[in-house]
């Protein structure tokens, strides 16, 4: 069966099953997907289930495109449900955060409301604002801010210290403006620099690949795939996103060509070609590295990518992944999903059903659930263990902050070290 299409999927978002709707959502959120007629039935979902609970996560629809109805749905939103408990003000900070991410064309018009709407706080109403001015700044002007803001952080090693976001937004507004920025783009993209310390170009580099992927300019590809090989968390995640964003069979098989030799850093990034551009080659692809990738969190991993793509061939090779290592719980929440929507059967499946409900009764918060709060009087003292003690697989995203409690991401930290069982 080839993958399933894309009507199909958004339907998805409709299905009784939570765990189905929440699969669908990641499909489109993942690929970064330009398809306006996703959000209005993400709407109709939560129309439907409720605002709290239809999806696991529902930051993801920040990833979706917007239109005019789906911005005034926003702020109407925005504006006027209730803030009174803790998930109410978590669902109003996911639609305040949508908003300042949607084309600031859309938003403009709405713009009075927002600033003085108590739910859309000072860091989303500065954000609207800049990104507003930023529209009607022409090409040079937006050039030079986005070297200042790269010579401002050239001393500068961590992104919190640096205005990344507003050199985003930056990037985003060039891309509207289109092909004209398209050889400034190759020409920063083909400077080696030996030493990022001290250099603007360390900030520069990972803004340039970035905005070749919005731009969807496909003769960067090469030039990306390269810079994939450098180990950096900045750089790495833009390449990343930028290779899904061109989306084209020549970006699968740049990242196939390179993947068998590759560092480990670089196949880990890979992985989110194979699951996220929705094409029958990166299926195909995907499988054949499978078969020969010998670590076994990106194996995982690479399985993962396969389900996401919504295929029974895909599924298939999951599924085999899935036989030799039954402990592989988001390989195997991801494959029910999956099989759901596609409507394909393996002999386990009910079985695995039955071990999802169950351990969502005993840990809902693991699944987006509530936390069950206790009593303080209620809770035994238990002396602090000397170091952290290995628990049963927990949902633990790459890019998460690792449990063990570094403050590294996951995927920079305890994962490589087999830490995929925390």
């Amino acid at each position: 069966m080839p993958r399933l299409p894309a009507d199909a999927i958004k339907q998805g978002l409709l299905h009784p099953d939570a765990d189905v709707r929440f699969t669908a959502l990641h499909h489109f959120a993942d690929a970064h997907s330009p398809d306006a007629s996703v959000m209005p039935v993400v709407i109709d979902a939560l129309e439907k289930y409720g605002r709290h609970g239809t999806f696991q996560f529902l930051h993801l629809i920040t990833n979706l495109a917007q239109s005019e109805a789906t911005v005034a749905w926003a702020v109407k939103e925005l504006t006027t449900r209730p803030a009174r408990t803790e998930e109410e003000r978590n669902y109003l900070r996911v639609l305040a955060r949508l908003l300042s991410d949607a084309d600031p064309r859309l938003v403009r018009p709405h713009n009075d409301t927002l600033q003085v709407a108590p739910a859309f706080g000072p860091e989303f109403r500065s954000r609207v604002a800049r990104r507003i001015t930023y529209l009607s700044q022409d090409g040079d002007a937006l050039w030079r801010e986005l070297e200042a803001i790269c010579e401002a952080g050239m001393n500068k090693q961590y992104v919190k210290d640096v205005r990344w976001a507003d050199g985003l937004d930056i990037v985003e507004e060039l891309a509207r403006q289109g092909e004209q920025h398209a050889d400034r783009v190759m020409d920063l993209l083909k400077l080696k620099v030996e030493n990022y310390e001290g250099s603007p170009h360390a900030w520069m580099e990972p803004l340039a690949v970035s905005l070749a992927g919005k731009l969807r300019h496909e003769p960067a590809i090469p030039l990306i795939v390269a810079k994939l090989h450098e180990d950096g968390d900045v750089l790495g995640e833009q390449c990343q996103y930028a290779l899904v964003k061109i989306g084209t069979d020549a970006v699968v098989e740049a990242v196939r060509d390179a993947y068998p030799t590759a560092e480990w850093h670089f196949r880990l990034y890979a992985n989110s070609v194979f699951g996220g551009i929705p094409s029958d080659l990166a299926i195909q692809t995907g499988i054949k590295l499978l078969e020969t990738e010998a670590d076994l969190d990106l194996e995982n991993f690479l399985a993962q990518a396969l389900v996401e793509q919504l295929s029974t061939e895909g599924n298939e090779a999951a599924y085999r992944v899935l036989q030799s290592d039954p402990d592989l719980r988001d390989l195997r929440d991801k494959l029910v999903a999956a099989c759901t929507l596609t409507g394909q059967e393996f002999p386990e499946l009910e079985g695995w059903r039955k071990e999802i409900r169950d351990e969502k009764q005993r840990k809902p918060f693991m699944f987006g659930g509530p936390v069950a709060r206790l009593p303080v009087a209620r809770i035994p003292a238990v002396p602090k263990p000397a170091s952290p003690v290995p628990q049963a697989r927990q949902k633990v995203g790459r890019n998460d902050p690792c449990p063990c409690g570094s403050g590294k991401k996951f995927k920079k930290c305890c994962m490589p070290k087999g830490g995929s069982d925390l």
